[in-house]
């Protein structure tokens, strides 16, 4: 359980966009993370948040976080 994922969840629930972008979310090629999220936070009414919300369409993608860029990003010559 996860108390970061209710308040998203429930920020959620009360704005109910049509579209929603979850950057830094975990990838997993089956998309147990994202199912999971949608199961246990978004489909179950949370406090403060609205009535439960379900999308049912995700996508997924691999993330480059922490992958070097091969550029000097800072200008510091390494």
């Amino acid at each position: 359980d996860s108390a970061h994922a209710r308040k998203i969840a429930a920020v959620l629930q009360r704005v109910r966009p049509d579209l929603v972008l979850l950057n830094e979310f975990d990838f997993d090629p089956e998309h147990r993370a994202a199912d999971l999220f949608q199961q246990r936070y978004l489909q179950v009414a949370q406090p403060g948040g609205g009535a439960a919300l379900r999308y049912p369409y995700r996508y997924l993608a691999p993330v480059n976080t922490g992958v070097p860029s091969g550029l000097d990003l800072d200008n510091n010559g390494s």
